[in-house]
């Protein structure tokens, strides 16, 4: 399978259900706890399942994460390949 280009998507409560499942591993592998956490943006692309680059208001910054979802006859598991801090609303996805 050929990895399509990044399309910017709408952010739907599937969406937003996809970095909740993820919002653990990302507390942890930054080391803090969020009580404000909504996606702001969603980039999503395909290779080998799905890949969600989200941009993540957790109130006082913001944070970029890629999720990685497998394709639904591998489980269609969800699992945490990066996460990144101390963005802003304008920082470029």
């Amino acid at each position: 399978m050929q990895t399509t280009a990044s399309e910017l998507v709408e952010i739907t409560p599937e969406i937003q259900e996809k970095a909740n499942k993820a919002k653990s591993q990302i507390e942890s592998k930054l080391g803090k706890s969020f009580k404000t956490y909504e996606v702001a943006k969603c980039k999503k692309s395909s290779d080998v399942g799905t890949i969600y680059r989200m941009k993540i208001d957790v109130g006082d910054e913001h944070i970029h994460a890629t999720i990685h979802e497998n394709l639904p006859n591998e489980g269609g598991n969800l699992s945490l390949n990066h996460a990144e801090g101390g963005k802003d609303c304008c920082s470029e996805l």
